[in-house]
């Protein structure tokens, strides 16, 4: 989504959360707060990348958002997450599989719904430079996704991507 107005930009919205169609993102203000513009999301969708740079000119990236082309899908049930620091991610990616230990030790990958992924960042990646958030369209993979809850007091389950079998 891309400024149509320079400004200053005021988002009333956090990076991975989950969008309706038309749901505002944030406003642009010229300078002196006369004038101002809403920002509107396009798609229902998830937003996984947010300018912060609150001076913006037209058109300038404001937010990047992932959403599915298929009609009637949900965003929630589509599209999962998983966080990863890029050099883990660069020593996968010239082995060419992804097996990141979690696999291995337990037998699936540990991923995150868009509500879910800032709590993940601060409490696994806290200090990590360079991390990546990769975007998993769960109707492209071959094995499959459960929804797991962890070993701690939290009654919240998060989706986990099984090993093929």
């Amino acid at each position: 989504m891309r400024a149509k107005f320079a400004g200053l930009f005021r988002p009333r919205i956090e990076l991975g959360e989950i969008l309706n169609k038309r749901q505002i993102l944030g406003r642009i203000t010229d300078p002196f707060g006369k004038e101002s513009f809403n920002a509107v999301c396009p798609h229902d969708g998830c937003i996984i990348g947010l300018n912060n740079t609150p001076v913006v000119h037209k058109g300038d990236a404001l937010v990047h958002l992932a959403y599915n082309q298929k009609e009637n899908s949900s965003m929630t049930d589509d599209i999962i997450f998983h966080l990863v620091s890029k050099a883990d991610w660069k020593k996968y990616q010239n082995a060419g599989l992804y097996e990141p230990p979690s696999l291995e030790e337990e037998g699936f990958i540990h991923c995150s719904n868009g509500n879910q992924v800032q709590h993940i960042a601060n409490s696994f990646f806290k200090g990590v430079d360079n991390l990546l958030m990769i975007v998993i369209d769960v109707a492209s993979l071959e094995s499959d996704v459960k929804m797991e809850q962890p070993d701690d007091d939290n009654d919240e389950k998060y989706p986990d991507m099984k090993r093929k079998t």
